[in-house]
C-alpha cells in the first residue's frame, strides 16, 4: 500500500489548533495568524497602514464635527439663557397693557372691581420688573448698557403711572383732578409699554443677529474643514498611489522575477521604471544575477547535450532528438533519413599519429560534416569514431546524395596534424530511411548501423543503404562502392 502525501501548495496554509476538531467552527483569528498575515505580505501591511491613516482623518473629523456641535449648542443655550432673561420684560410689557386696560375701563364704569384687578396687575408688573433685575447679575454692570437704560425708563414710567393711578381710583370722574391723573397714568403706562417693548425688540435683535453670525461662522468653519478633510483624503490617496507605484509595483516585478527564475526561465529580465532607488539597485542586480545564471545555465546545458571533444550532441541528447523528430514525423506524415557514419581504420590512425592527431581528425571530420550537411540537420557522436546524422524530411535518394557527398568530402579532405604531414581517412556510412508511422526509433538506429556494419564488412569508403520498410527482405544493401 502506498502512502500519498499532500502538494506543498497546503505547507503554507494556517493549520488547525490542537483544540479545535475537524470540521468545527473555527474561533476569532489568533494573534499568531495575524501577524503572521502582516509578515507575508507588504501589500497587506500597506493596506492596513493606509486604513489606519484614512481611519485616523475620519476620527479627526468625527471629532471636530463633534465639537462643532457642542460648541453650537452651548451658543443655543446661551441665546436660550438670555432669552429667559428677557422673558420678564415681556411679561412687562403684557402686564402694562392690561393695566392701560384697566384704566380706560374705569374711565367708563368706575367699577371697584377694576382698581382690584388694577392692583393685582401692578403687583405682576413690579414682581416682573424684580425678576428682570435679579436675573442681571451685576446689575451695577449694565447701568451704562442702553437697553438697560430703557428698561430703568421703563420702571420710572410706571412709578409714575402707578402714582398718578393710586389717585386716580380715588376721585371723581367728574372733576378736572381725575382727567389730569387719567392722563398722567395712561401717559406713564404708554411710555413705560414703550421703553418695555423697545427694549425686548432690540434685544431679540440682537440676539437672532449673534445666532446668525454664530451659525454662518459654524457653517463657514464647517466647509473650511470639511475642504481640509477632503483634502486629506486626497493627499493621502495621491501618495498611497505613488507608494504603490514605487515600491509595491517594484516589489511584484521582483517577485514575479524570481517566480519566473525558479522556473529557469533565466532570459526574464525585471523592468523597472526607476532605477535609482534601492528597489531600481535590487533590479539591476537581479538582471545581472540572472543574465549569468542563464549564461551557466547555457553552458551547463551545452556541456549535457554536446560531446566535449567535437561539439556535436552526444548519444543521450541524439536519442532524445532522434525521439523527438520520429514524432514529429509521424505528425506531419514526413520521411525521415538517418546516417550512421564510422570513420575506417582509425586505430591505426591513433597508434601511427597518436591520439592528438586522432582528436584533431575527430574534430576536423565532425566540422566537415557540419558544413557539409544542411542546417536543419543534426551531427551526433554516437560512441568512439562512429557518428549519426539526422535527416529530416528527407527521403531515401535524397538520403543517399547526402550520404555520398560526405563520403567523397572526407575522401578528399587533408586533415592537418601540427608538425606532421597531413592525413587523410575515408569513412563507411551506412543509411536508412524512416517513413511516418513504421520503425521505433530504436529500430530505426538498429536498420542505419545493420547498413553501416555492411558496408564495413565489404570494403569500407562505401555507402550502404538499407532496404526502406516494405514486404522486401530487410536485410542492408550497398547501393554504392569506391575501390
Amino acid at each position: 500500500m502506498s502512502i500519498s502525501y499532500p502538494e506543498n501548495e497546503d505547507a503554507g496554509r494556517i493549520q488547525p489548533a490542537s483544540g479545535d476538531r475537524p470540521g468545527s467552527r473555527r474561533a476569532l483569528p489568533t494573534w499568531t495568524a495575524i501577524t503572521r498575515t502582516f509578515r507575508r505580505s507588504i501589500r497587506v501591511r500597506f493596506v492596513f497602514a493606509l486604513a489606519c491613516a484614512l481611519l485616523g482623518i475620519t476620527l479627526t473629523a468625527a471629532v471636530w464635527k463633534a465639537s462643532q456641535y457642542a460648541l453650537l449648542s452651548t451658543f443655543e443655550h446661551t441665546v436660550h439663557e438670555v432669552r429667559t432673561d428677557i422673558t420678564p420684560s415681556h411679561n412687562i410689557a403684557v402686564s402694562l397693557l392690561e393695566a392701560e386696560r384697566l384704566v380706560r375701563l374705569y374711565e367708563k364704569d368706575q367699577s371697584p372691581a377694576l382698581a382690584t384687578e388694577f392692583e393685582l396687575a401692578a403687583g405682576a408688573i413690579e414682581s416682573n420688573f424684580l425678576m428682570f433685575v435679579g436675573h442681571l447679575t451685576n446689575f451695577e454692570e449694565h447701568q451704562d448698557d442702553i437697553d438697560v437704560h430703557l428698561m430703568v425708563s421703563a420702571y420710572d414710567a410706571w412709578q409714575s403711572a402707578r402714582q398718578a393711578a393710586s389717585g386716580l381710583f380715588a376721585r371723581n370722574p367728574e372733576t378736572p383732578a381725575f382727567s389730569a391723573a387719567f392722563h398722567n397714568t395712561t401717559t406713564g403706562l404708554e411710555s413705560a409699554y414703550a421703553a418695555t417693548s423697545e427694549f425686548y425688540s432690540r434685544t431679540v435683535s440682537e440676539i437672532e443677529r449673534h445666532l446668525s453670525n454664530g451659525q454662518a461662522v459654524s457653517s463657514w468653519a464647517g466647509y473650511v474643514m470639511m475642504s481640509a478633510i477632503l483634502a486629506g483624503y486626497l493627499i493621502l490617496i495621491l501618495t498611497s498611489l505613488y507608494v504603490c507605484r514605487s515600491i509595491l509595483h517594484p516589489i511584484e516585478s521582483l517577485q514575479e522575477g524570481a517566480r519566473r527564475l525558479g522556473k529557469r526561465d533565466f532570459a526574464h529580465r525585471v523592468r523597472l521604471h526607476n532605477k535609482a532607488d534601492e528597489l531600481g539597485q535590487l533590479g539591476r542586480a537581479f538582471n545581472v544575477a540572472a543574465a549569468s545564471l542563464q549564461r551557466l545555465y547555457r553552458e551547463l546545458e551545452h556541456r549535457s547535450t554536446r560531446d566535449g571533444l567535437t561539439g556535436a550532441l552526444n548519444r543521450a541528447a541524439f536519442t532524445e532528438r532522434l525521439s523527438a523528430d520520429c514524432a514529429s514525423a509521424d505528425r506531419h506524415e514526413r520521411p525521415l533519413s538517418l546516417l550512421m557514419v564510422d570513420i575506417d581504420f582509425f586505430k591505426r590512425v591513433n597508434d601511427t599519429h597518436g591520439h592528438q592527431t586522432g582528436d584533431r581528425i575527430l574534430r576536423g571530420v565532425v566540422e566537415l560534416m557540419e558544413n557539409t550537411i544542411r542546417p536543419g540537420d543534426v551531427v551526433a557522436r554516437y560512441g568512439g569514431e562512429e557518428f549519426a546524422v539526422i535527416l529530416p524530411d528527407t527521403d531515401e535518394c535524397e538520403a543517399w546524395a547526402t550520404a555520398d557527398r560526405l563520403r567523397r568530402a572526407v575522401e578528399r579532405q587533408l586533415f592537418d596534424c601540427g608538425a606532421a604531414e597531413p592525413v587523410s581517412v575515408t569513412v563507411s556510412i551506412g543509411c536508412a530511411c524512416r517513413r511516418p508511422a513504421s520503425l521505433p526509433s530504436e529500430d530505426f538506429v538498429e536498420s542505419a548501423d545493420a547498413a553501416l556494419y555492411q558496408a564495413k564488412r565489404t570494403g569500407r569508403n562505401r555507402v550502404v543503404a538499407a532496404y526502406p520498410e516494405t514486404d522486401e527482405p530487410s536485410h542492408p544493401v550497398a547501393l554504392v562502392s569506391v575501390a
